[in-house]
């Protein structure tokens, strides 16, 4: 992995624009990496807090759209389900202590 330098201003011409967009597909690539190791850690029982913040994984099931809750007041209760329950990742505060 390289370490670019921060720098104050950056001028993007034609020439160096092809380095800086393989720069930033790498730290991406990297960065894409770390958060799914991150992940797995937390799916096999560890922790990652971060400045009183810890990461954790929800899981999406059971919601309804306004249309859904619609359809079932008007008594309509035959409608098709689409698309399955999905995993999203938060980070909530941790009680100090």
């Amino acid at each position: 992995m390289t370490v670019i330098k921060p720098t104050v201003a950056l001028t993007v011409s034609d020439e160096n624009a092809p380095e800086l967009s393989q720069r930033n597909q790498g730290r991406q690539g990297s960065r894409d990496m770390a958060e799914e190791q991150l992940r797995a850690h937390v799916r096999a029982g560890g922790r990652c807090v971060v400045d009183g913040k810890e990461l954790y994984e929800a899981t999406c099931e059971g919601r309804e759209s306004v249309d859904v809750k619609a359809i079932k007041t008007a008594g309509l209760t035959q409608f098709l389900k689409v698309g399955a329950p999905y995993q999203t990742w938060r980070w909530r505060k941790v009680k100090a202590g």
